[in-house]
């Protein structure tokens, strides 16, 4: 056994093959394996909804906080113009 084996070493031996016996399938075999793709379709149907709901509510996440932090920058700016003292120059309601 210490000698390599190759292709042209190898002598095909297709002789076997035709010892094969054929056996019948079950009948019920092919419609098991159509069940399965079904599902599988099904299971790949909702896989994309659940990617597309995902993404909306991440989308929607983003934006909110977005949004809060924009809104929270301008409240802070009104905020500060109203401490800010309003000199009212004038007399007597003029």
């Amino acid at each position: 056994m210490n000698k390599k084996s190759s292709n042209q070493n190898m002598e095909p031996n297709l002789d076997i093959l035709k010892s094969i016996n054929q056996v019948e399938a079950p009948p019920h075999l092919f419609n098991r394996v159509l069940r399965k793709v079904a599902i599988q379709k099904e299971n790949r149907i909702l896989n994309m909804y659940l990617k597309v709901a995902a993404a909306a509510i991440l989308l929607f996440a983003i934006s909110d906080i977005y949004l809060l932090k924009n809104n929270r920058n301008t409240s802070n700016k009104n905020q500060l113009v109203e401490l800010i003292p309003q000199q009212n120059n004038q007399l007597y309601g003029e």
